[in-house]
């Protein structure tokens, strides 16, 4: 197909219009460059992008709040219907045979 043809339809019919086409659509693999008017403070934050997807990190802030108030409403549940965990009592070693030892060492249960 010669130029022409592509020409045909076109408002413009002059080829000289579009000779310089090629030259122009060529891009720059340069870096671009920065410029900043405003120099840059300390405190303030950067912007960080981050790979792990935002609904994974919404679930893991969820679960971890979910777990928490769990573990807490499950410890005054369990205060409540008296199951706490109670402490047992001490048993003596069996290297000691002294009974004021063993009278000292034996620890009992608080009544609530």
């Amino acid at each position: 197909m010669p130029a022409s043809d592509f020409l045909k339809d076109l408002p413009c019919t002059n080829k000289a219009n579009f000779s310089n086409a090629a030259k122009d659509a060529r891009t720059k693999r340069e870096r671009p460059k920065v410029i900043s008017s405003v120099s840059p403070s300390e405190d303030e934050k950067k912007i960080i992008c981050d790979k792990k997807p935002l609904l994974m990190h919404f679930l893991q802030t969820q679960w971890a709040a979910h777990a928490t108030t769990s573990t807490a409403n499950n410890a005054v549940t369990n205060m409540r219907n008296g199951r706490a965990e109670r402490k047992r009592t001490s048993e003596p070693s069996a290297g000691e045979e002294n009974e004021a030892a063993l009278v000292t060492q034996t620890k009992t249960r608080r009544r609530e």
